[in-house]
Parts: structure tokens; sequence; C-alpha cells
């Protein structure tokens, strides 16, 4: 029994320093992937000059000719980006030349319909972003925009828009903003909404 109990403390002593060793070298695998991991901000900047659009991201995209981009929700593949996604690269080296694979953490895409008026006293048109269904619980600020994206990446003027045109407004989850009215007989909550980006057409093309 003696001999039994010896030659179980001398396995448990011999496999512990095996285990503890792929547990470390498994965190160290993970630990580095993260380390390689750089996460960008897609920006949107609106070139007066060539009047078209480009993507703060746009060097990196195009830096590996076969770079395939993942949805990170679904893992689906997706063929673009849009102003408010986030992109997450994974590059297979600590200097972070050769991307392994990239990652959207994507934006949310809504119809809108744009609707213009000159109120009294104004000295100009005033544009206001409403649902489709015009939800009386929905406020959608449009910001500071002051152009729609075109599918041809060209952009128009928000206020060359025709009345009543359909847009897709991106915006972020996270941004979203909850207020509450209280009422004398009940309180009304309502959703904010904050708009990144207009874009002329769907563009979340896959």
């Amino acid at each position: 029994m003696k001999n039994r109990k010896s030659l179980g403390l001398l396995c448990l002593a011999l496999c512990l320093p095996i285990l503890f060793a792929c547990d470390k070298t498994g965190g160290g695998e993970s630990q580095s992937k993260t380390e390689n991991m750089e996460r960008m901000y897609v920006d949107v900047n609106y070139d007066e000059e060539t009047r078209c659009v480009s993507y703060s991201v746009n060097n990196v995209l195009s830096s590996s000719a076969n770079l395939t981009l993942h949805s990170k929700k679904s893992n689906n593949i997706i063929s673009n980006v849009v102003a408010g996604d986030y992109l997450e690269v994974y590059y297979e080296d600590e200097d972070k030349t050769l991307i392994n694979e990239a990652k959207v953490d994507e934006a949310s895409v809504m119809e809108i319909s744009l609707t213009k008026k000159c109120p009294p006293g104004s000295h100009g048109e005033e544009v206001d972003l409403i649902t489709q269904n015009n939800e009386s619980d929905m406020i959608i600020r449009r910001n500071d925009i002051e152009f729609v994206i075109n599918e041809d990446q060209s952009f128009t003027s928000i206020y060359d828009i025709l009345d009543d045109t359909i847009l897709y407004g991106i915006y972020r989850e996270e941004d979203i903003e909850i207020n509450t009215i209280e009422g004398s007989v009940k309180s009304y909550e309502y959703k904010i909404y904050n708009m990144i980006a207009l874009y002329s057409y769907s563009p979340r093309l896959g």
C-alpha cells in the first residue's frame, strides 16, 4: 500500500510541470494573438477636390491582396466596411506587417426618410430625418453630417437631396441614448439614434 501511495505521488510530481507548461503555452498564444491585433475605427473623409470619399482603413485593406473580411458577430464573409465600423486586424508577426485575418465589428444600418422644411424666421432649409414609419419613440440626430455618400463613392450635399428620399443611416448600438419623460399618469421613454454617416444606397453589400 505504501509503495502504491509513493508511486502515485511520484506520477503527480512528474505530471504537474507538464500541465503547468501546457497551460502557460496556451495562454501565451492567446495573449500573443491579442497583442498582435489592432482595432481601428473606420472614419470617413469627404475630399472636396475629388468629390469622393475615402476611409481611414483603406491603406490597411489594400496592403493585402487576398484579405477576406469576416463579420465579428456572425463570422460571415462581408464585402466592405462602412463608416462607423471597427476593423480588427490580426497580424502574423510582432512588427504588424503580415495580416493573418481581419474581422469587422459592424455598425448598424437603418432605413430613414429625409424631410426638409423652412420654418418661419429661418434663413434656410432645415433637414429632418425620420424612420419609415415615423415612430414617435425614436429621435434621429443628424449631428454635423452635411453629405450623403453615393454608390460610386461620390457624395452629395444633404441640402440637394429631394424631399422624402430614402436614405440609409449608420449608427452604433452602444451609442443609442434612452431618455425618459415623467408624465402625470405614466412615464414616456424614447431612444435617440446618433447618425455617423448617411448613404443613398444600402451600403452593407455582404
